[in-house]
């Protein structure tokens, strides 16, 4: 059996009646940490080299405690490297869809009366700025990758900028704006775990209490000792949620220990050839902790490897197919031959959310359909999707666009892809990405009638079974409802397989079918609401 490694972070809060000292050490850590690593971002910036025993001198820090800062800093680094592409596309996208709409603009211009077409040669004036606009920063991060040139703004750009409305901002002077800039960059330090150090960290240990609760025994750099001590403790720490994923590294740590022990006694006795690093690989698991601050207190995050079994992929016993969507995700659950067993669906929290609920809601909903996966046996199949270009592209809203653009930005299929392959390693559920090509359009057309017209209840149908590795031939006839009652499509005879080219042939003629479709039903309800007059009154 293989065993996988994941890594996970476990989140929990300092208790409210910490003292006063050991909340101002933490502070102090804070600020020489950060302090720290924007002296090490500026230095590197200019292309000097840190050399590590100088930097620890100068700034009081342990080698680790260096590292920690190291990591850090290259980690948001690396983030920016990462981002900036995605920064130029996001601008080329926005420009290339105004200048979509300048030409919208331009044909109704066209067409328009003199008063009409003043004002919308105004408008289209300041979209075309707009579009210049978006083409020169886009031109500037691709300078930017070209030069690898980086920049950080410690504490936020977004609270950097809001000296310049201090009033708006809710500051009564600059003042008291830099003091808040000030505690934002000083708000979290970071210690670096290492498996081959003492309990997973020898920066910060986790010790059990026998009354179930743990203490957090942080080393304190050298520059702070004389003021705070070698260590401070925080007491009375609980983790909610999760503690068996620490509790199974404080053991994999101690075996290591024991192991460690056995080692030396192999070694004495020449019975062993191994190093000691070959003998130990597989023991002992590193534990990192990040203590961040905020308007209620003091957070704990601390980041191990969830190990488990790499589960097996078997689709014998069926599947369950899952379809996620920006207010709910429907999931099918299948038997072997791919037919129907449940159709289900998990509401998801409506557009006015915050982020952190919809997070909640997400994993929630991944949580839901990972023990019905458990219960069933069954492996999950999930779609392998990407909206960053159509984000990327998202414009100010036109009339009957604001729906769309709002499923769209809330549309975290990532966030809930993750969500589900986190529940489903712990509980060792197989987890199927297909490709997710025309699943809506031939569960519509195929399943419709089976599901009550359920159009992502049958894209989930059809999700199953492609991860089954099964295919959907269309029906000649399909029954879709366009309005309260089902309407009869035909589907091309010739481009009814369950291929892209033909597929793309079906969902061309779909579509022409429903404009043509709803043209007549319009027609139609405005026939009859039409007053009759009889014959009689017809004057001759």
């Amino acid at each position: 059996m293989e065993y996988t490694r994941q890594p996970i972070t476990i989140e929990t809060r300092l208790p409210r009646e910490t003292s006063a000292p050991v909340r101002e050490a933490l502070l102090a850590y804070a600020e020489l940490f950060s302090r720290a690593g924007r002296h090490y971002f500026a230095r590197t910036s200019r292309g000097e080299k840190v050399h590590k025993t100088d930097f620890s001198n100068e700034y009081g820090l342990t080698a680790r405690q260096f590292n920690a800062v190291k990591v850090t800093i290259e980690g948001l680094i690396d983030s920016q490297r990462s981002n900036l592409p995605n920064y130029a596309l996001q601008c080329e996208a926005k420009a290339e869809g105004l200048g979509r709409r300048i030409d919208q603009k331009k044909a109704l211009a066209a067409r328009a009366n003199a008063k009409r077409q003043a004002k919308l040669w105004r408008t289209i004036h300041q979209m075309q700025r707009r579009v210049q606009s978006l083409r020169d920063r886009a031109t500037v991060f691709r300078q930017r990758i070209d030069q690898d040139d980086i920049r950080i703004c410690f504490g936020s750009r977004q609270r950097f900028k809001s000296q310049r409305h201090l009033e708006k901002n809710g500051y009564a002077d600059h003042d008291a704006w830099a003091a808040d800039w000030r505690a934002a960059r000083a708000s979290q330090f970071f210690v670096l775990g290492s498996k081959d150090e003492n309990a997973g960290n020898q920066g910060c240990t986790l010790i059990r209490e026998d009354d179930e609760t743990y203490t957090l025994r942080v080393r304190m750099p050298e520059s702070l000792v004389e003021a705070h001590g070698l260590y401070v403790y925080l007491t009375g720490v609980r983790f909610p949620y999760q503690s068996e994923v620490i509790e199974n590294a404080r053991l994999n740590n101690r075996l290591r220990e024991e192991k460690k022990a056995e080692y030396r006694l192999a070694k004495r006795a020449g019975t062993t050839t191994q190093s000691q690093a070959e003998f130990l690989s597989e023991f002992g698991q590193a534990l990192s902790y990040r203590l961040v601050r905020d308007a209620k207190g003091w957070r704990v995050l601390v980041t191990t490897d969830l190990v488990v079994k790499e589960p097996v992929i078997d689709t014998s016993n069926g599947v369950i197919g899952v379809d996620f969507n920006a207010d709910h995700v429907a999931f099918a659950e299948l038997d072997a031959a791919g037919h129907k067993v449940s159709l289900n669906r998990v509401e998801l929290a409506d557009h006015l959310a915050t982020s952190r609920q919809n997070k909640t809601q997400i994993q929630a909903a991944a949580k839901t359909i990972i023990e019905a996966a458990t219960t069933a046996g069954k492996p999950v199949v999930i779609e392998k999707l990407s909206f960053r270009g159509k984000k990327a592209g998202l414009q100010k809203q036109e009339k009957g666009q604001a729906g769309y653009h709002r499923m769209l930005s809330r549309l975290s299929h990532k966030a809930f892809a993750e969500a589900l392959k986190m529940q489903a390693l712990r509980h060792g559920v197989a987890v199927i990405e297909v490709n997710p090509a025309y699943t809506s359009l031939i569960g519509r057309l195929k399943y419709g009638r089976e599901t009550g017209f359920d159009t992502h209840q049958a894209a989930a149908w059809v999700i199953g079974r492609r991860g089954m590795g099964k295919k959907d031939r269309l029906p000649v006839l399909c029954a879709v409802r366009l309005t309260t009652r089902p309407w009869t499509f035909v589907a091309p005879e010739d481009a009814r397989k369950d291929d892209p080219r033909d597929l793309k042939r079906v969902s061309k003629a779909f579509s022409q079918w429903c404009t043509t479709e709803w043209a007549a039903w319009r027609r139609f309800r405005e026939t009859r609401k039409r007053p009759q007059v009889p014959v009689a009154d017809i004057p001759l």
